[in-house]
């Protein structure tokens, strides 16, 4: 478990890293709410969605797009940190979309495809114990679009910071 701000450098490296291989190919904005940063999550869990943006949204002819924004939601068993990542490309599959948000990953697995989403998956339900903290869709009038939810927790070696 990390800090967010900490996942949120990884990808900004990262992203800056493909700036340098494509340059002038992508544009990005990541939108963090104010008393966030702290809130732990998984380690890799935004840069493994961003990492999928380059290689299947990537193409040389238009300019590849990526949004990173969090908010705090309420729901009824308390605060979760809603992470969602929105690319331009060409979207999810309608099979991926029902497999993902359905929960019948072992297909999946047993081909061999879609590990990285699958994993993101397995790991928010083991840690968390909840089906759903994972959706993907697609945007309109095109692109990828990512929901992570996770609890909302603080990083627990600063007692006086606060993710609310």
């Amino acid at each position: 478990m990390v800090p967010l701000v900490e996942e949120i450098e990884h990808v900004k490296n990262y992203i800056r890293l493909q700036e340098i291989k494509f340059p002038n190919n992508i544009f990005h904005m990541i939108e963090i709410e104010p008393g966030t940063y702290e809130c732990l999550l998984p380690q890799f869990i935004i840069r493994t969605f961003v990492e999928n943006c380059f290689k299947h949204a990537l193409s040389v002819d238009k300019i590849l797009s990526i949004l990173i924004k969090t908010e705090i939601i309420s729901e009824s068993e308390g605060k979760y940190l809603r992470i969602i990542i929105e690319d331009n490309g060409d979207g999810f599959p309608k099979d991926i979309i029902e497999t993902i948000n359905n929960n019948s990953l072992e297909d999946e697995i047993e081909n061999g495809t879609k590990i990285g989403i699958v994993n993101i998956k397995k790991t928010l339900f083991l840690l968390y114990k909840k089906s759903d903290l994972l959706r993907i869709s697609n945007c309109e009038p095109s692109g990828a679009r990512v929901e992570i939810s996770v609890p909302f927790e603080r990083k627990e070696s600063d007692a006086l910071s606060s993710c609310g």
